[in-house]
């Protein structure tokens, strides 16, 4: 810097200089002639010279951001002759003033150096991190894969240790025809669980193997199955939209689960297909008697008194009566058909004889009495339902409820007598 300034003073010494040269008279000369006396009052003055514009000195600055030459930038004396008269000179920059810009200069380098360098910092960590997660997220899914094959090893070790399971891979040499066949034996014993297993072993062989989905269908309707019976009888009519038997066994499991609709629509299908579908027409009948369609239920037991044979003949024309009287028909003349059907020592003979009057509850009680208890309990499910009804018939409303409770009590519940026994207490007044 003091380069620069001792640069500048030189320069400014100069220029004085030549100004004082510029100034001075000239010497006169030798030659020039001499004016005669007296001439000097004839001579008139020559006019004083005027005076030259002086120069205006211009020192331009070009430094830092101005026009970036140098990084402490320097200066250039510019000597403008003729800038005008009154004009007056640009002093030149201090040294504090140079010095100011100076530090501007350098100070915005390294603000802008600092800066370029957090930015390239910041793009570091934020490339680590990223890579550092891809890492984990790798060595994660890799652990899962891991955990996933280990657990499907052990699964097949163990499977492999218990022996065959429910769905096990069917033997080459076995057929389809004797997994059902053996189901039906197990089914026949009341071993549910086993029959199912050995039908699903005939599926596999076979996926159409009707047989062996209609019995595994009641399998799971004989184990309280009712979804998953309607799910194979559903299947074996996919196969064979015309077997009235699975649209039959479907109208059970619907029935016992409670849908009373669906399963009116099915045992309808089973009469269009088998009009003398006694069972179907019987079961229609006694759905139809508790939706209230009385004439309907007339006709369709009257139905079952015509194709039917043996205890369910009888039942039939029970439940007809019953309806007939639900019916407001008069009870003498519906008791009419009972003529000539009554018998005092077993059921259903003894109902018959209850409802003309020539039996009691006791002689009914009697002839329900059986030594297997299991099939005493659903004689008396019957025998404590009908007494009921004979009571309500009889305006005995309390005596009836007494009967419809001991129908639950025997917890017989696979008979039609139980659901109907919680629909009448249902209508009974409390």
């Amino acid at each position: 810097m003091s380069l620069i300034l001792e640069a500048l003073k030189k320069s400014e010494k100069e220029r004085e200089e030549r100004a004082a040269g510029e100034a001075a008279p000239a010497p006169e000369s030798e030659s020039a002639p001499v004016p005669e006396p007296g001439s000097e009052a004839r001579t008139e003055p020559k006019p004083a010279p005027e005076p030259e514009p002086p120069r205006r000195s211009l020192v331009a600055w070009i430094a830092g951001g101005a026009a970036a030459i140098g990084t402490l930038g320097f200066a250039v004396t510019l000597d403008l002759p003729g800038a005008g008269p009154g004009t007056p000179p640009v002093p030149p920059p201090t040294e504090a003033a140079v010095t100011a810009e100076a530090k501007a200069g350098a100070e915005a380098k390294a603000a802008a150096e600092a800066k370029a360098e957090a930015e390239a910092r910041a793009a570091a960590a934020k490339a680590e991190a990223e890579a550092k997660a891809a890492a984990e997220a790798k060595a994660a899914a890799e652990a899962r894969a891991a955990a996933e094959a280990k657990a499907k090893a052990e699964a097949a070790r163990k499977k492999t240790a218990a022996g065959p399971s429910f769905a096990r891979a069917p033997k080459p040499a076995a057929n389809a025809a004797a997994y059902a066949k053996q189901g039906q034996a197990f089914e026949q014993e009341g071993l549910y669980e086993r029959a199912i297993e050995e039908y699903t072993q005939a599926i596999l062989l076979d996926p159409k193997y009707i047989e062996a989905y209609f019995g595994r269908a009641w399998a799971h309707e004989a184990k309280g199955g009712h979804e998953q019976a309607i799910r194979n009888f559903t299947q074996v009519l996919d196969l064979n939209p015309d077997f009235a038997e699975a649209f039959f066994g479907r109208a059970w499991a619907y029935e016992q689960n409670g849908q009373a609709g669906p399963a009116i629509d099915d045992y309808a299908e089973t009469v269009r297909l088998r009009p003398d579908h006694a069972e179907a027409l019987f079961s229609r009948g006694f759905l139809q008697f508790y939706q209230g369609r009385m004439d309907a239920a007339v006709e369709d037991f009257s139905a079952v008194f015509e194709t039917a044979d043996g205890s369910l003949r009888d039942y039939a024309l029970i439940w007809r009566y019953l309806s007939q009287v639900r019916n407001g028909r008069e009870m003498v003349a519906a008791l009419s058909a009972f003529k000539g059907r009554e018998d005092a020592t077993t059921l259903p003979g003894v109902l018959i004889s209850l409802f003309l009057g020539k039996a009691q509850p006791a002689d009914v009680l009697d002839a329900a009495r059986d030594p297997d208890g299991k099939k005493q309990r659903e004689n008396e499910s019957i025998a404590y339902f009908f007494l009921a009804q004979d009571r309500l018939i009889r305006g005995d409303e309390k005596e009836a409820r007494d009967y419809f409770l001991k129908t639950l009590g025997t917890g017989v519940t696979h008979f039609r007598q139980y659901p109907a026994a919680k629909i009448e207490l249902e209508r009974l007044p409390q």
